[in-house]
């Protein structure tokens, strides 16, 4: 590929100059009056040299040109002056090197692109657990919850393309204070019967929200809370079982609605069974021998074990982080410590594990007390966690636990992938009837008052705005369903922004079908298809010296991008950047199309080069679409 072919030929200029060896990357610039490629290797050559300064970046760019064009083309491989690639070599101020290469060249590019393109083996060998979702099972998702599951099913994507060994892992808190509260209204509050709720997600997120209104009524009744907690610790105790009942049938709804977005896991991991399994007896052992790991005689923390971090500034988090509370019972730091223990095969005790649920090209399994040994889980070499930015403190408890006890390599590789939460834009708010006190940009949700938007609801409103705009016209063949393309629509609509952004949710944007809009992704493949589909019987191949014009040189060019766009997320851990790359790779096919005659061009060489690149876009777009976890329709 050319850009790799120059890339290694810089390289080669570099060694043979006779300066020190460094990262080369060329980069694509925006503007096309610097070049179709541009290095700013003179100026790192230039700054490593800065301490015994022998060039300036300028004279290191006149050099690196000059030892370039004496090579024979790109990779030193055909018997040609590599002049005959570029159509101009220039040095811009500072000793940056821009390349323009010839459009021909370009179009020889488009012979390589297949099904595997963009794709490596750059990870093969290596195993990565991600873990995502953990939604507590005491209610309905909201909109907030499926941004942690679409991030965290996109990154596996990602990474699987990478060629990674994936193993994506749902971990269920069974055991915290919200689905304690959520019995809690089941067993002590005079509300209505399951039997006469439409559907158990909005039954459980009512109740939810009553039992919170309950306890600032009064407070009393918070009582009935710790007597739960401890009770859901003793596995055999008649709450625990039954607090199992409630999750597990939540958890049911949310695995079959998180497989409405063609999202699925490996394996459900119960926090319950992290105690039934005794990894936290193991996890303790292994925590005696961390400096700073201790039980407090004296002060309001007296009877816990703690970690000590020794004095902070921070007033938001404690300088001593609690494992276990004075009454014995474990915190959510502890049980998460024991969790990935496991998850490198540092804890030296499993699960047993069971059948959950079927899945396309595999099976969901579940951890269980009466369920089988199996050997395929867990010990990975990268672990990543995907949980909002709130909950990075306890992240890094954990990651300077890790380094006290030794495990460096695992420290470094337990990484957090942290994301912004999903607020309510003002509209949004009042449409919820939220009473809005003062004038924000943006309101929080929460599932204690009842305050959050319902992924169902969501779906469902999408749907009748969708069915509203194709009022009138004409359906001349069945295409995507409508839930699908909301689906779809939903998820682009989450992706588009960068993790750590907080995303402001509003209506009217969510519901959008046109602009910067998964639909309009999804219509622009269906238009690649359709133009294949009414080119079949057209001898499709790339004439190698067929010089593109300015619209299919700036496709061609977008394509070609593709290696390094799913090369950056895979570095950076962050999907975003292949959601922009696809809204611009559809806008530059729809400008092609608008403006270069496919089956109507003006002659035999156009069509056929032309349905060519309509082909390698398809393929590429495909890929594209399939990373973020959306589909590719061939009609909409």
């Amino acid at each position: 590929m050319i850009k790799q072919q120059l890339e290694d030929d810089l390289k080669k200029t570099v060694k043979d100059l006779g300066f020190e060896s460094t990262d080369i990357v060329c980069t694509i610039p925006k503007n096309s009056d610097f070049g179709d490629y541009s290095s700013n290797i003179a100026l790192q050559l230039a700054k490593l040299e800065s301490s015994k300064p022998r060039h300036s970046s300028l004279e290191i760019a006149n050099q690196i040109v000059e030892k370039l064009k004496s090579f024979d083309s790109f990779g030193d491989t055909q018997d040609k002056s590599a002049q005959d690639n570029f159509s101009e070599i220039k040095i811009a101020g500072g000793g940056f090197i821009n390349f323009f290469i010839k459009p021909e060249k370009f179009a020889e590019e488009l012979i390589e692109i297949n099904e595997k393109f963009g794709n490596s083996e750059n990870g093969k060998g290596k195993k990565v657990i991600v873990e995502h979702t953990a939604v507590n099972p005491n209610k309905a998702m909201h909109v907030g919850h499926l941004r942690n599951a679409l991030i965290g099913d996109s990154l596996v994507r990602i990474l699987r393309k990478s060629g990674f060994e994936v193993e994506v892992q749902n971990y269920i808190d069974d055991t915290g204070i919200q689905v304690a509260d959520t019995y809690i209204g089941t067993k002590y509050l005079d509300f209505r019967s399951k039997e006469s709720t439409e559907s158990i997600e909005d039954y459980y997120w009512d109740i939810y929200t009553a039992v919170n209104k309950k306890y600032e009524e009064d407070p009393e009744f918070l009582k009935h809370r710790e007597d739960v907690l401890k009770g859901i610790e003793d596995s055999d105790s008649t709450i625990a079982k039954e607090v199992k009942v409630i999750a597990e049938e939540i958890t049911s709804w949310i695995q079959k609605k998180l497989a409405e977005f063609d999202i699925y896991h490996d394996l459900y991991v119960w926090e319950s069974d992290i105690l039934k399994f005794n990894f936290w007896d193991k996890a303790f052992e292994i925590l005696k021998n961390t400096t700073g790991f201790e039980k407090e005689s004296e002060g309001k923390n007296k009877g816990t074990w703690l970690v000590r971090f020794g004095d902070s500034d921070d007033e938001e988090h404690s300088s001593d982080k609690i494992f276990v509370r004075s009454n014995g019972t474990i915190t959510y730091t502890a049980k998460d410590f024991a969790y990935n223990l496991w998850k490198f095969g540092l804890l030296e005790k499993d699960f047993k594990y069971e059948f959950y649920a079927d899945k396309p090209k595999g099976e969901i399994y579940t951890t269980s007390i009466i369920g089988q040994e199996m050997n395929q889980f867990a010990k990975g070499e990268l672990v990543l966690t995907v949980i909002d930015e709130r909950q990075s403190y306890l992240q890094q408890v954990i990651v300077e636990v890790f380094k006290r006890l030794g495990y460096q390599k695992q420290a470094e590789n337990l990484k957090h992938i942290a994301y912004g939460v999903v607020t309510l834009s003002t509209k949004t708010a009042q449409a919820l009837g939220l009473m809005l006190e003062e004038q924000k940009k943006s309101y929080a949700m929460s599932g204690r008052r009842g305050i959050g938007v319902k992924i169902t609801d969501l779906q469902d409103l999408l749907v009748t705005k969708i069915q509203k705009e194709r009022e009138g016209k004409e359906q001349k063949e069945e295409g995507l369903a409508l839930s699908k393309i909301a689906n779809n629509a939903i998820k682009y609509f989450m992706l588009k922004y960068h993790s750590v952004t907080e995303v402001v949710f509003d209506f009217d944007q969510a519901l959008s079908i046109y602009g910067t809009t998964g639909p309009y992704l999804q219509y622009t493949h269906a238009r690649a298809f359709n133009i294949l589909e009414k080119a079949k019987g057209v001898k499709v191949f790339v004439d190698e010296k067929y010089v593109p014009n300015t619209e299919e040189l700036a496709l061609i060019k977008n394509i070609l991008e593709w290696p390094d766009i799913l090369r950056e997320a895979k570095e950076n851990l962050e999907p975003s950047g292949i959601a922009t790359f696809a809204f611009e790779l559809a806008q530059n096919f729809n400008t092609f199309y608008e403006k270069s005659r496919v089956l109507n061009a003006d002659n035999e060489e156009e069509k056929i080069f032309r349905v060519a690149l309509v082909m390698k876009f398809k393929l590429v777009f495909h890929d594209v679409l399939d990373t973020l976890g959306m589909e590719a329709p061939e009609k909409m």
